[in-house]
């Protein structure tokens, strides 16, 4: 079910009411102890009380909604905490005391909407990416989520590393200023760590459908930090206190720095920042877990195949056919399948060709693994390997998009093999400007991050969407097309697609295009939204392909899948 603003509805509804019963709980309570200051211990259970009831209602046991919630339970837990053993014994919060007194002709009425009820409101807003997290968010968890857990963590580590400072200090020397650990580099580091909580929380729920609207919550929060209720507030409470003119003139407000006369250069400043943004990419791809794949249902494939070990890996393979008859090789392109041919196949067998339509190292069912060779030449060796299986020694090779580089890499290493070569919308490459650098996909740390990419960007459900972009007239693309390419994304396929972005730097032609030993011919859609037609022409000059580019009219990049009668009737002529 698509995901709407009107799912957020009722549970904000219920949060809100939650909020009026438990801080008109905690108003009656003050008015009792005729102390207000209790409201602040209410605001961390308020929050608790919200997080806990969204999830519990809501949520479906997903990480990133687990995460938030346990996380908010726990700064919501420690911060009330906190805060009632700092005020025990010591009455009303000078604030509060100070509200009373402004307000006393309707102190009843102004402390339960000025002070309860405001807050209570905050809470609704502090609280919205964890109601948002819970409402909207499915499986899976980001490397931005991880991000957020650590930056949660040093808050956390922060704020109560500062407040225990700040207590302890207190009752061993309750008249001095605190300018020593935390509090030497931030005048406030406890609301700095309160921030960067919240920021962390935020970044936990990013991924959920409408996350940026909860943005709204860190950035209100500091905002209040700095501008309403922490430092600005707590900076007129010191204020004339000694040692507090020096302590501001060289200690920064909120953000931690180092203090005035004691900063480091540029370069240790560089340096520092340079370390930890490299530790950052090196770690962040170990902790966040990979989505999961999912297995094929059974009946997705629209074409269903064999497996057949050559060269000691295993290929997922179509033969349809006399063995006897003429051979034809048709190889898809990447991300393709067997059932790129679906509808190619019958005609061909029809016309009396014996069939074979593997699926290419790394691609469809074929085995998926890190450690392999995938370059084009190793491909085409593949291919060969798979002809021998079958008892093949030489055929026609019809390769479409990327599986025409490899068809004419079979053509130019082993000629005697190839009979012809027909290549359809064909992604030839003549020449690799910077072959090195995908090489850069092997090293581990870039492996991991360029998989997490992978798995986060690509799925089943995304497989429509890129045909969709392939084809003139997205009609072409029917459930069970989206269904069969999204199924391909099985086992390790995110290694094996590594792998082939590894490889790509080396998938240079053998030989000069015009030196091509076979007969050429080119089938092109004449509306590929890929590779343009004029890429067709220029393969036309370079081999002398007759009778020049066959154009399929009103198709895009898949030809044979958006025309496949005119193509299957145009590929008949050119091979007979």
């Amino acid at each position: 079910m698509e995901a709407t603003l009107m799912s957020l509805v009722i549970p904000l509804m219920t949060s809100a009411l939650i909020v009026v019963v438990f801080m008109s709980a905690a108003w009656v309570a003050g008015i009792i102890r005729k102390d207000n200051s209790s409201v602040d211990i209410a605001w961390g259970i308020g929050i608790i009380l919200i997080a806990a009831s969204v999830y519990f209602n809501h949520a479906e046991g997903y990480s990133r909604q687990i995460m938030s919630v346990l996380l908010v339970i726990i700064w919501g837990t420690r911060l009330s905490v906190h805060i009632a053993v700092r005020n025990a014994g010591k009455g009303e919060d000078a604030r509060y005391a100070a509200f009373r007194k402004q307000w006393k002709p309707n102190w009843l009425l102004q402390s339960y909407l000025k002070i309860y009820m405001l807050q209570g409101a905050l809470q609704l807003v502090i609280v919205l990416p964890v109601i948002l997290a819970a409402v909207y968010s499915g499986p899976g968890f980001y490397i931005i989520n991880t991000l957020g857990f650590l930056l949660w963590t040093a808050g956390f580590f922060i704020e109560s590393g500062s407040d225990l400072q700040l207590l302890l200090h207190k009752w061993r020397h309750p008249k001095e200023l605190l300018t020593s650990e935390f509090w030497r580099y931030s005048r406030h580091p406890n609301y700095f760590g309160e921030a960067v909580q919240w920021w962390g929380i935020f970044l936990i729920t990013v991924g959920s459908p409408f996350w940026i609207i909860g943005l709204i919550s860190p950035l209100t929060l500091t905002w209040l930090l700095i501008r309403v209720s922490g430092v600005r507030m707590t900076e007129k409470q010191l204020k004339g206190r000694q040692g507090h003119s020096s302590y501001v003139k060289n200690t920064s407000a909120f953000i931690p720095w180092f203090p005035r006369g004691s900063r480091p250069g540029t370069a240790r400043i560089l340096t520092l920042s340079a370390a930890i943004i490299v530790s950052l990419f090196c770690i962040l791809p170990y902790l966040t877990p990979l989505p999961q794949t999912a297995d094929i249902p059974a009946g997705t494939r629209i074409r269903t195949g064999s497996i057949l070990s050559a060269e000691g890996y295993r290929t997922y393979y179509d033969a349809q056919g006399d063995p006897s008859h003429p051979a034809i090789v048709l190889l898809h392109g990447f991300g393709g399948t067997i059932d790129d041919w679906q509808q190619t196949v019958p005609s061909l067998v029809e016309a009396g060709y014996f069939v074979i339509v593997p699926e290419l190292k790394g691609f469809g069912q074929s085995e998926k693994v890190l450690d392999q060779d995938y370059t084009h030449a190793a491909q085409a060796a593949h291919v060969f390997a798979l002809m021998d299986k079958l008892g093949v020694q030489h055929a026609v090779v019809t390769g479409h998009s990327m599986g025409a580089n490899i068809a004419v890499t079979m053509a130019q290493v082993n000629p005697s093999r190839v009979s012809r070569l027909v290549l359809v919308d064909a992604a030839l490459v003549e020449s690799a400007p910077f072959p090195q650098l995908s090489h850069l996909a092997g090293v581990p740390v870039v492996r991991d991050w360029i998989r997490h990419a992978l798995r986060n960007s690509i799925s089943p459900a995304s497989a429509g969407g890129i045909l969709r972009s392939a084809v003139s007239d997205a009609r072409t693309v029917t459930p069970e097309m989206e269904k069969s390419y999204g199924a391909a994304l099985t086992g390790d396929w995110d290694l094996a697609l590594i792998g082939i972005i590894r490889d790509s730097g080396n998938n240079t032609l053998p030989l000069p295009l015009k030196d091509t030993p076979a007969a050429v011919s080119v089938i092109w859609g004449a509306e590929d939204p890929w590779i343009p037609f004029s890429e067709g022409e220029h393969i036309c000059r370079q081999t002398g392909c007759t009778p020049g580019v066959t154009g399929i009219q009103n198709s895009g990049h898949l030809p044979m899948l958006e025309q496949p009668a005119l193509f299957n009737r145009k590929l008949l002529d050119l091979i007979t």
